[in-house]
């Protein structure tokens, strides 16, 4: 089993959770990786899908996406990767209104869904009640695209916490 651990823009893989959620997922034998995907500030989707498309993924990866790590995600399921799990936390289907996010091409088409779902078999979708860039409606949009029940979670903001024990409950759910 292995998995990515994809940031968003302006991230980092030594922000947030990431780090904790790499070292827990080591410690029940998932190979985890946290890529950092180049020009996060200004991030540019070609480039992105570039630098992930040499990664393997298949029936026994898991992708885990936080903000935009979430949308590159999406697209990269677009495009043919497969996935066992696939975690979403924070996701968003526009621009939020944010010139950056206008110029890096995400949000130039439409999603297919269809494609996205044949891609992997388990998705789940976390959504903050207090972010203060991605409203739980916006991650209720990616749910409903996908099926799925959003988890709204009182938590810190845009999920800038050091830990995130119930995404790693999820996982560990999944990987009994």
């Amino acid at each position: 089993m292995n998995a990515y651990i994809f940031h968003g823009t302006e991230g980092a893989p030594d922000e947030n959770w990431f780090p904790w959620l790499k070292s827990e997922l080591g410690n029940i034998g998932i190979s985890t990786e946290v890529p950092q995907l180049s020009n996060s500030e200004k991030p540019d989707m070609n480039k992105w899908l570039t630098e992930v498309s040499t990664f393997k993924t298949g029936e026994d990866t898991i992708l885990v996406g936080h903000s935009l790590g979430a949308v590159i995600i999406l697209r990269m399921l677009e495009r043919g990767h497969k996935a066992k799990a696939v975690y979403l936390v924070a996701p968003f289907l526009n621009d939020l209104g944010w010139d950056v996010l206008k110029e890096s091409l995400f949000f130039a088409d439409n999603f297919d869904w269809h494609l996205i779902k044949k891609q992997c078999d388990h998705f789940e979708v976390f959504a903050s009640k207090n972010d203060p860039y991605v409203s739980v409606e916006n991650v209720q949009e990616v749910a409903d695209n996908l099926e799925v029940t959003p988890q709204v979670l009182d938590v810190n903001k845009h999920f800038n916490t050091d830990d995130f024990p119930p995404l790693l409950e999820r996982i560990n759910l999944l990987n009994k």
